[in-house]
């Protein structure tokens, strides 16, 4: 093997460890209203712990990792899904739905 597919095999392994060491996981933040017990932690992106403020009928699940942050989100009585991440910039429709079940955030929010 010569020199340079020698750096190219320990670059891949490299990215393949630090991307599985990025990923925390969904939570879910609010449900019907009510923040869950112990909120959002500080353990990756956010680097300042919070409980947060949920509105009546909402249900919010959230993805934390040291690379980025995502949510999701849904009102019991609407039928929209909306969801975005740090990596996207933004909040935007995910989806729709005819019966509600809640979200869970994925890596990119929807």
């Amino acid at each position: 093997m010569d020199a340079r597919k020698t750096l190219e095999v320990v670059v891949l392994g490299g990215t393949l460890v630090l991307s599985m060491n990025n990923a925390f996981g969904q939570v879910d933040a609010c449900s019907n209203g009510s923040a869950i017990s112990g909120g959002v932690t500080s353990a990756g992106f956010v680097r300042a712990a919070f409980n947060p403020k949920c509105s009546a009928n909402v249900y919010v699940s959230v993805m934390d990792s040291t690379a980025s942050f995502s949510v999701k989100s849904a009102s019991a009585k609407g039928k929209t899904f909306f969801g975005g991440s740090t990596e996207s910039g933004g909040i935007a429709v995910c989806a729709t739905f005819a019966t509600f079940s809640a979200p869970a955030a994925s890596a990119n929010g929807c």
